[in-house]
């Protein structure tokens, strides 16, 4: 009885250590904007999200002002990626340079307008009242199962689509950062999980990252294109975009290549969780 209980206790202490770190992170954004805080602030929303993903916790806990203001975040967090890397490429795309700074200052005064204060007190507060379920080794499996079979499920489409290829990052996300959660708090739950590498899934989470980045970078340049209205600049614009189309259809095959073959390799642990 005493083992459920701490185990409770230190998933939903977890929880709470991440809401406070968010609120700590979410003051510090504004107003320099410093792009490894944004990144900070999205990484340990993550982490809440997976461990309440975990729990089987409802998705509406983190409260709609939340959820809006990690959506500024997100916008702008891609456009900020998406503008360091045509800053150092140091190719002639001023007119889009010049269209990301102009997005991101958006981003940026709606990050400012938003009720910070109110946000995080309803996110802290809504968290502080989740009931826990607790979490043995045959349900910390069943998850990992579960959340595999959804990245097969998508590995096995015809041809996926951006949307679906983002829900399989989010999937793998959510292992990975159970699994950081198991082999710093809970011995037995990461030896559950031993056949599935924490490695393996940083490297997928990474290649998946790569992919949204890439798939993020040119869905902003269209947007751009559609709002240029100089001819020279959209000349000097339109075989990047052909370029960059090219380059995420290869990211694309690389990426479902890789999927598959982590799907392939924990069968043994889909074996083992179904006969155990």
């Amino acid at each position: 009885m005493q083992y459920w209980v701490d185990m409770k206790r230190r998933i939903r202490d977890s929880i709470l250590k991440y809401g406070k770190s968010l609120k700590k992170l979410g003051s510090r954004i504004s107003p320099g904007f410093d792009a490894g805080d944004v990144h900070a602030f999205r990484t340990t929303a993550k982490k809440i999200k997976a461990l309440l993903h975990w729990q089987k916790i409802p998705k509406n806990s983190p409260g709609d002002s939340f959820v809006k203001l990690y959506h500024i975040s997100g916008d702008l967090r891609n456009a900020q990626l998406v503008l360091i890397n045509f800053k150092e490429s140091r190719r002639q795309h001023d007119g889009f340079i010049l269209w990301l700074a102009n997005y991101i200052g958006q981003r940026e005064q709606e990050f400012k307008e938003a009720d910070h204060k109110k946000s995080f007190q309803k996110l802290y507060k809504k968290l502080s009242k989740l009931q826990v379920p607790g979490s043995g080794v045959k349900f910390l499996r069943t998850f990992f199962i579960h959340t595999i079979l959804q990245l097969e499920a998508t590995v096995l489409m015809p041809n996926p689509t951006d949307e679906e290829l983002h829900d399989l990052r989010k999937n793998i996300k959510d292992l990975q950062y159970v699994k950081q959660w198991c082999k710093k708090n809970w011995v037995a739950g990461d030896k559950a999980t031993r056949q599935i590498s924490l490695l393996h899934l940083e490297k997928l989470s990474d290649l998946a990252g790569n992919y949204n980045d890439r798939r993020v970078a040119l869905s902003l340049l269209t947007e751009y294109l559609e709002q240029e209205k100089n001819e020279q600049a959209r000349k000097i614009a339109l075989p990047m975009q052909k370029r960059m189309e090219r380059q995420k259809a290869n990211l694309k095959t690389a990426l479902l290549k890789s999927f598959s073959s982590f799907c392939k390799q924990v069968k043994t642990f889909k074996s083992a969780t179904n006969t155990s």
